[in-house]
């Protein structure tokens, strides 16, 4: 969510930072993160009040974001078909450890609800006056989880730092691309 926040900062505080990078966040939401993350929360949204309820839709909305969270093609390339049960596992205890159902499900909707143009009032054409902060966004054109199009045409419109991974990591591209971040925000940080 932290690219996501810096989206909103630009706006919210326009002359707070000097600088301000973005990694794979997005200013608003496509309509294909939109289909993606309303599933996520239908999902959570549907058992009953027990916890052992919650916690099966809590799996399942895992299961939706590992799906999604690399490539076919990355998921073709790392992983053995024997393997995926435990993958499946390993995930969704590590998200039972780290988040509640119903805290994640506010996260997802927090996220929907994601909109620097409706919370600015300000159109994009607004925003190359309105964000002072010199700006990096970094994308990866394969993420299934946050469509890079808003992002790319913002930091066009403004003029700020743009780096298009091009992976199949997915969302996960600047972890693939960790050597390629480092050098860009290095350069960007310094200039």
């Amino acid at each position: 969510m932290g690219g996501f926040q810096v989206m909103e900062w630009l706006v919210s505080y326009p002359s707070f930072a000097d600088n301000a990078i973005s990694i794979v966040g997005s200013p608003k939401l496509t309509s294909y993160d939109l289909v993606f993350l309303k599933t996520m929360a239908a999902l959570l949204s549907m058992p009953a009040k027990d916890e052992k309820s919650k916690e099966l839709a809590l799996r399942m909305a895992s299961n939706v974001n590992t799906l999604n969270i690399y490539t076919p093609s990355n998921w073709l390339r790392t992983a053995k078909q024997e393997k995926v049960d435990s993958i499946m596992l390993a995930r969704q205890t590590d998200l039972l450890k780290r988040i509640k159902p119903d805290d994640y499900l506010c996260q997802i909707n927090a996220i929907i609800k994601q909109d620097i143009y409706q919370s600015s009032k300000k159109t994009l054409a607004d925003l190359k006056v309105q964000i002072k902060s010199k700006t990096l966004i970094i994308v990866s054109k394969s993420d299934h989880l946050v469509n890079p199009s808003a992002s790319v045409e913002l930091a066009k419109t403004i003029g700020a730092t743009l780096l298009e991974l091009d992976n199949d990591c997915g969302h996960m591209g600047f972890i693939c691309d960790q050597k390629l971040v480092k050098e860009t925000v290095t350069r960007f940080l310094r200039q």
